[in-house]
């Protein structure tokens, strides 16, 4: 049995493969006058997205609206690892960005138990992140058990 999913109910976090590049500019070595030589190194890192639903439905569970399919989640994103040069070299050109927000979708959760025809929420539900990528509704009330 699984419980309901909530306004609130927050999403598992969720890993986009190789989001963010940037440019890594290290030293590499010196010249005959001893002074550095940089190389540029183009490089990806994760981007780790974290969330949470909302929902305006009138059916409340302990005051809180129930979730149902295609709510919204909303959510930020940040690089992960951060983007980091070498001791005495520098980051440059990152993109999209060290970090961001957007909005994401409650997939159907298979719940015979519908409103207005929309299926209910549950814990576990999937959800599809602003990123693009799946992960699951991971909290919400056990009070009420969907079979």
């Amino acid at each position: 049995m699984a419980g309901v999913a909530l306004d609130g109910s927050t999403i598992a976090p969720s890993t986009k493969t190789g989001h963010v590049t940037y440019t890594e500019w290290y030293q590499n070595g010196t010249d005959s006058w001893g002074y550095p030589i940089y190389q540029s190194a183009r490089r990806t890192t994760n981007a780790v997205i974290n969330g949470k639903a909302s929902s305006n439905s009138h059916v409340k569970i302990n005051g809180k609206s129930l979730l149902v399919q295609r709510n919204a989640t909303s959510e930020h994103w940040v690089a992960d690892p951060y983007p980091q040069a070498r001791p005495g070299g520098w980051v440059e050109n990152i993109t999209p960005a060290p970090d961001g927000s957007g909005t994401g979708s409650v997939n159907n959760s298979g719940s015979h138990v519908k409103i207005n025809g929309i299926p209910v929420a549950l814990i576990g539900t999937g959800v599809t992140t602003c990123l693009g990528t799946s992960t699951t509704l991971n909290s919400g009330s056990d009070f009420v058990n969907v079979i």
